[in-house]
């Protein structure tokens, strides 16, 4: 009878995957150790288990390309040549021929693809004669896979192939004692539930007796008092009845309280991987992509056991390539430019992987040349003109948040590996979108580090229930740094915000109601501060009270309210009530951008209404950047996106000033200014002009049309827009 191998597929798949990462790691365990023969004999177990599983299943084009890529490492053990880069390319290219053959089989049952090629080289590597590797790169290698994403990609990051290994999954390995943990606590469970019934029963009882009770009092009304003693004896027994079962009732909740969560862990559990799965190819990657480049590079990886939920690692296999790629281009320095600086010649790329308080990390570094903090202060001069104050005057932690912005780079030259301006926004927002968050730290000259904060499962979220203006919301925990109770006398004045010291550092704070524009509280003589952060960013959240810490089932938001920028989420409290989790690095972004006068407007909010200013403006930023230097100076300020917006909003308010810019879509500022001009109520209104346009042309017009000052761009300043504006409003 023939042997049907449609039934042994599926595990045919699995072992080969598995074998096909073994020779990839193996290999470059070789390379670095050429003389060990234990490592040879295992990459040959290896094409031998692939060659025989697939003789046997008729996967003949597997077996011929395991056979010869057999014959040739077996050179290498008879010693007729040694080990070089190019053989271990051929070992990587081979294993790309396999990973195509099994794409196939799993969706045509047939492995068939041309290898001519590929056989001719394995015959003139074996035979030593020289070959050529360019005829058979015909399958695209995941790891040298290094066309930089568009922006338009933004969603769809190419990396390694490790989101192939989730793409198709519908089935999992689960160990049986894993299996045997869930039934032992399901079977505690309805067990505890059998005995919370037979509890309610014996309440039942206790209702019925009381029932007698009740009806013997009433027919014994008036009667001797022998029997209202016997009464008392059995009402004291029925108190005691009550508080054994009571205490029966609190010690079975207990117990299904803890069951309850070691099952949910359990069954949670079932979703979960070893971070090993996104790694597989990483070495691969790193090994081809150092020889591209001409770097020596080590590649090691830590507690890679470590497990998370399916989809948080399908989510940051691409990250996690993105930053390795970086430290291979970026951080790694040439051999030779590491010997000028007293380095070893080969550098070093290192993934720690750990838990730490119910968040698992996963910590890249390299020793390469670190972070050139001036190099990121000039890039950021150059793309954010108009905050060049604050810029100049920002630590080494302020300036990495620039390194995560849209565009950013400090590469002066665009390779196929980066600066291109992208990677690193895009890594940023896959990690929150999990609920994880990102920091990066460097020590110039010597190493970077980025850590990812990663929670173990999209499932559950810890964190702290807290109140802000009797409203209750959820804080993640892995964005708290601690929590502390503060008087009056430990706030600090810092300009018009307030500050408190935390070992020896100033963490400026912030209302959560201002920051959730919710009406504010009176202040208390304590407060409750929760230290957050995110991106090297900390700031300390001023709250009403903290509840308690638990972690709960996470709900995501419906589609219809994923708008919602600071809401992440939602949980339900014990009395199942809904309560939305904060995300925590969109709010900590806003309160970058809050004014002090916005920290400070229920005390000045008579005198902004005395100072209230348009700004028109297309471009977000720009409306952002004039409208932070207005209210920096206690002003408030209304913004519209181009001329019609602008003309809507200045009949419907009182405005003491105009600041417009001149090209926009729909309305240009010259026609929304020879509009305000012809109104009665809107034609003394100030208005200044601020554009990139320097020609003498459009100053005229400006002029003409009853602009009252005229600032160009390229010309901007913070001290002078305020001057002016001063001078203009009376």
């Amino acid at each position: 009878m023939p042997l049907n191998r449609d039934s042994f597929i599926s595990q045919y798949l699995d072992e080969i995957r598995d074998n096909i990462q073994n020779l990839d790691s193996s290999i470059i365990v070789l390379k670095k150790d050429p003389d060990n023969e234990e490592d040879l004999n295992r990459i040959l177990r290896t094409l031998h288990t692939i060659k025989g599983s697939s003789r046997m299943l008729k996967f003949s084009t597997v077996e011929k390309i395991s056979h010869g890529l057999e014959n040739v490492l077996k050179g290498i053990k008879e010693h007729r040549y040694s080990i070089s880069d190019a053989l271990v390319q051929l070992v990587f290219i081979t294993s790309d021929y396999l990973r195509e053959c099994a794409k196939k089989i799993a969706a045509e049952k047939d492995d068939t693809i041309d290898i001519d090629a590929l056989l001719r080289v394995f015959e003139r590597a074996s035979s030593n004669e020289p070959y050529t590797l360019e005829e058979i790169r015909k399958f695209k290698s995941s790891a040298t896979d290094m066309e930089g994403p568009s922006p338009e990609r933004k969603e769809a990051v190419t990396g390694t192939d490790t989101a192939g290994v989730f793409k198709d999954l519908q089935t999992i390995r689960v160990k049986i004692d894993h299996i045997d943990s869930i039934i032992k606590n399901t079977n505690s469970l309805i067990i505890n539930q059998f005995q919370m019934k037979k509890q309610n029963e014996a309440l039942a009882n206790l209702e019925e007796t009381l029932q007698e009770f009740r009806t013997g009092c009433e027919a014994s009304a008036g009667e001797n008092t022998s029997l209202m003693r016997e009464m008392s004896g059995k009402m004291s027994s029925m108190l005691k009845g009550i508080q054994k079962i009571r205490k029966g009732f609190n010690e079975q909740i207990e117990t299904i309280e803890r069951e309850t969560f070691d099952l949910q862990e359990s069954i949670v559990g079932l979703r979960m991987f070893p971070l090993e799965m996104i790694f597989g190819s990483l070495p691969k990657m790193v090994e081809e992509l150092s020889v591209s480049l001409g770097k020596s590079i080590s590649f090691s990886i830590s507690g890679s056991d470590v497990r998370l939920d399916k989809i948080i690692l399908e989510t940051i296999s691409d990250p996690v390539v993105h930053l390795v790629r970086n430290g291979v281009d970026h951080g790694i320095e040439l051999p030779e430019e590491r010997e000028r600086a007293g380095k070893n010649r080969n550098g070093n790329i290192s993934i720690n992987c750990f838990s730490e308080g119910g968040t698992i990390v996963v910590a890249i570094r390299d020793d390469g040349r670190g972070i050139n903090f001036e190099r990121v202060r000039s890039r950021a001069l150059e793309m954010f003109p108009m905050m060049a104050d604050e810029i100049r005057a920002m630590g080494e932690p302020e300036l990495t948040a620039f390194l995560f912005q849209p565009g950013f780079t400090t590469s002066s030259t665009v390779s196929d590996i980066s600066g291109r301006g992208v990677g690193l926004d895009i890594v940023k927002h896959k990690i929150e979108n999990i609920k994880g968050k990102i920091t990066v730290t460097s020590e110039p000259g010597m190493w970077t580090q980025f850590t990812l904060a990663l929670p173990l499962s999209l499932a559950t979220v810890g964190g702290y229930f807290i109140t802000a203006s009797s409203k209750k919301f959820f804080i993640p925990s892995n964005f708290v740094r601690e929590i502390l109770l503060i008087g009056p006398g430990e706030k600090i004045p810092m300009l018009n915000k307030e500050a408190v010291k935390v070992r020896e550092s100033l963490i400026p704070l912030y209302s959560m109601a201002h920051l959730l524009d919710l009406d504010i509280r009176d202040d208390s003589s304590r407060d409750f501060v929760v230290i957050v952060e995110s991106l090297g960013e900390t700031i300390g959240i001023v709250v009403d009270s903290i509840i308690e810490f638990a972690t709960l089932i996470y709900k995501p938001l419906p589609p219809s309210l994923q708008q919602l920028r600071y809401i992440q989420g939602i949980v339900f409290d014990e009395n199942y009530d809904i309560v939305n989790i904060l995300h925590m690095p969109a709010l900590i972004e806003k309160s970058k951008r809050m004014s002090d006068i916005e920290m400070k407007r229920r005390f000045v909010k008579e005198r902004k209404e005395l100072r209230n200013i348009l700004v028109i403006d297309d471009s977000v930023n720009s409306r952002e950047i004039v409208k932070s230097i207005f209210e920096s100076a206690n002003y408030s300020v209304t913004t519209a996106q181009d001329g019609i917006d602008g003309l809507n909003k200045v009949r419907s308010s009182d405005f003491k000033l105009i600041v417009t810019d001149i090209n926009m879509p729909r309305m240009d500022g010259f026609t929304f200014i020879e509009n305000i001009k012809r109104e009665e109520q809107l034609r003394g209104i100030p208005v200044i002009i601020i554009s990139s346009f320097d020609d003498p042309d459009s100053k005229k017009r400006a002029s003409e049309l009853g602009a009252d000052s005229y600032i160009v761009k390229s010309d901007f300043d913070r001290n002078n827009l305020i001057s002016v504006a001063k001078n203009l409003i009376r």
